[in-house]
């Protein structure tokens, strides 16, 4: 049986510690990633960041499509509740990049029903191929729409070459890391967002961004890194190219040492200050695992709360459904930490 282990320094409790083992503890929590996969497919019909208003639709029509007594009672009792979920607006905006002014950075955000100003995350998507939809993933998935009705200003900004965002990608390089600052620039902008409390979020290639923008953007409320690679050279000399990115690397940005250091967090570590949770896969045969290791125990050393999950049985791809409830327990401690 497949199990969650957490790496924890917490971040509003007292902090826990072992002997010999770095001031961390790392402990199963009754969790089993089989289960909650099984548990997905049977009640969340391939959930993949479903939002409650989408499942609610879901249910209804299968309801809606028997005509026993017990399903016409539960096609009345769920109608109020479709009723009480009104449709979010999508806001749509082209940013100018901020280096190369031709270039354009495509931004999607949603807001939640009311007043703001709100707390923000912004989302940072993998490398996608072959079709390229950049932040439109987030959008069609209903992660935005799950996080707008739990109370934040939820976007997700399109690296450059993917969406409808301008330009070549260039690996994480520094054209996608200042999109992606252009990006929160504009939340921070945007009198719909309470500019203190914005959270980044990046998966896979949108975590080696969003770990390089963090050692340049020291207000951040928080910082949430899914399957990244955070010493690429490292990463490249151990890659198999089954996957296709030692191809990707040597045509977008090639190996120069240079290269390297400008898409490494673990070479500038000691500027990420920000709360920090890492999700990674023990079986991820992309994103090195001891590099999420390495990367939590060097900034937990400058003093930063960080947490660190690793799902054990798990490859690149760790199900949204398992880490939704930290996800939201820690965006509601970084935006309580910095009210």
């Amino acid at each position: 049986m497949s199990s969650v282990f957490l790496i924890h320094r917490g971040l509003l409790g007292a902090q826990k510690e072992t002997p010999g083992a770095s001031s961390t503890v790392e402990s199963s929590i009754a969790v089993s990633c089989d289960a909650m996969a099984a548990l997905e497919v049977r009640s969340r019909s391939d959930y993949r960041g479903e939002t409650p208003s989408s499942g609610l639709r879901k249910v209804t029509k299968m309801v809606a499509s028997r005509t026993t007594p017990t399903a016409l009672l539960l096609l009345v009792l769920l109608n109020p509740l479709l009723q009480a979920s009104p449709s979010l607006e999508v806001q749509r905006s082209s940013l100018p990049h901020p280096v190369e002014e031709a270039l354009t950075v495509e931004l999607l955000s949603l807001a939640p029903a009311g007043q703001g100003p709100w707390p923000a995350v912004l989302f940072v998507h993998g490398h996608q191929w072959p079709e390229r939809p950049g932040a439109e993933v987030y959008l069609e998935r209903g992660v935005l729409e799950a996080m707008a009705r739990l109370g934040y200003l939820a976007a997700a900004v399109s690296q450059p070459g993917y969406g409808a965002s301008d330009g070549a990608p260039d690996f994480c390089g520094p054209r996608s890391q200042q999109a992606v600052r252009a990006a929160l620039e504009a939340l921070r902008e945007d009198p719909r967002v309470d500019p203190n409390r914005i959270v980044l979020y990046g998966a896979s290639r949108g975590a080696i961004i969003a770990s390089m923008v963090a050692t340049k953007e020291p207000a951040l409320a928080g910082l949430v890194l899914r399957g990244g690679i955070y010493d690429l050279e490292d990463a490249y000399q151990r890659m198999a190219d089954d996957f296709g990115g030692k191809h990707n690397l040597e045509k977008e940005a090639g190996t120069s040492p240079g290269t390297f250091l400008e898409r490494s967090a673990l070479r500038v570590e000691e500027e990420i200050l920000v709360p920090t949770l890492f999700f990674h896969g023990e079986a991820d045969p992309i994103s090195p695992v001891h590099q999420a290791r390495k990367l939590a125990q060097r900034i937990h050393r400058t003093g930063t709360p960080v947490d660190l999950m690793i799902f054990r049985g798990i490859g690149h791809r760790i199900p949204w459904e398992s880490r939704r409830e930290r996800l939201e327990s820690f965006l509601e401690e970084v935006f309580t930490l910095s009210e």
